[in-house]
């Protein structure tokens, strides 16, 4: 039985090598690495024993469903592949866990460190935004104005850096694919697992650190573009009127019925 399995769907191939390396210094345990991906792995990578490698061109969120579908571990990270992962910062992880149904909320720190303008300091005491990523607060559905809808709870988790039991995922079939990215799919998930009865700690520590390009730079503006214009008013939708439906169990294939090629980033 592998002990993890660390889901990331990915398209930097120079990245991918790096953070390999970081996640085994920062877990001891047995683990895998599900690349889902329609790029061409290097070899360095593809010679790894413990790397698989789905082909796939769907969107982030349901690249990430492919590879639960397919995960061996008992527990799952999801990640993107410009993150590297703190040495033995995993296994700390791994010791808050109480029950299959315990979500560890892990703290993160995204791009350079900048200081806030004065007017936001009177709104968030955090001299820098790194202090807020240090801070509980930051992973709080509450925090994060994409998140403030009547019947998200604010004490919602945020799940960008998280682990999460394979059980209790497949238990309510994983990420609604009917999201596109991870940031707005992760809130849909965040709240279906507190109505599943998961209970959340947030480790005290920095675990890993990622890149960051906002906007439209880079290769972001897909992303970017699907947040805005289709997931956050997809969620606003499901989430903010004056009654709420939503179902705690979806269908774990429902990332068969999205187009299998993405078509923000034809």
């Amino acid at each position: 039985m592998v002990n993890l399995t660390v889901l990331c769907p990915a398209i930097r191939t120079d990245r991918w090598l790096g953070l390999y390396e970081s996640l085994n210094k920062s877990y001891s345990g047995t683990w895998e690495l599900i690349l889902i991906t329609e790029m061409e792995a290097p070899e360095d990578v593809k010679e790894k024993f413990n790397v698989k490698i789905i082909k796939s061109s769907r969107s982030p969120l349901q690249k990430q469903q492919e590879g639960l579908c397919q995960a061996e571990g008992e527990w799952i990270l999801n990640l993107s592949d410009d993150q590297l992962y703190i040495e033995g910062a995993l296994d700390k992880a791994f010791k808050l866990i109480d029950s299959y149904k315990t979500i560890v909320v892990m703290k993160y720190l995204e791009g350079p460190e900048f200081e806030y303008p004065e007017w936001h300091r009177a709104v968030m005491p955090f001299k820098t935004n790194y202090d807020f990523m240090k801070s509980e607060q930051y992973y709080l559905s509450g925090t994060h104005q994409s998140s403030q809808y009547k019947h998200v709870p604010p004490s919602a988790p945020i799940l960008s850096c998280c682990l999460i039991s394979n059980q209790v995922l497949k238990e309510i079939g994983g990420w609604d694919c009917a999201f596109q990215t991870q940031a707005i799919g992760n809130v849909d998930l965040a709240v279906r697992l507190l109505k599943h009865g998961c209970k959340y700690v947030i480790h005290k520590e920095v675990v890993e650190t990622c890149g960051h390009m906002p906007g439209i730079e880079g290769d972001h503006s897909a992303l970017h573009y699907a947040q805005v214009e289709d997931d956050e008013p997809l969620l606003k939708k499901i989430y903010d009127g004056e009654t709420c439906d939503r179902q705690t169990v979806i269908d774990i294939n429902n990332w068969k019925l999205t187009d299998e090629v993405w078509k923000r980033r034809k």
